[in-house]
C-alpha cells in the first residue's frame, strides 16, 4: 500500500493495526525506506481468515484507513 502519512513508526504500526481490522488480522508490516527515511509505502501481510465468524470487508483495489480518513491504493495476490 502507498500514501501512508508520515508520522512515528510506532504510530503508523498501531493505526494501520486499527484502520485495518476490518479486513483481517495484521500479521506483519514492512516499511519501505529510501535512504532510511519512510516513503509512505509499506507491506501488510494480512490473514484474511482469522474471525470468520465476524463480517470482514472485502479486500479492494482502495482500503480505506479509519485513523487517517483516508482511502490508499494497495495490490495484493489475487487483485
Amino acid at each position: 500500500m502507498s500514501g501512508i502519512p508520515f508520522d512515528e513508526e510506532d504510530v503508523i504500526t498501531e493505526k494501520l493495526i486499527a484502520s485495518l481490522a476490518h479486513y483481517g488480522k495484521v500479521c506483519q508490516i514492512k516499511f519501505y525506506r529510501q535512504h532510511g527515511v519512510f516513503e509512505g509505502k509499506a507491506s501488510v501481510l494480512l490473514d484474511i481468515n482469522e474471525g470468520k465468524e465476524e463480517h470482514l470487508e472485502p479486500l479492494q483495489r482502495m482500503l480505506y484507513l479509519g485513523e487517517w480518513e483516508i482511502f490508499v491504493p494497495v495490490s495484493y495476490k489475487g487483485a
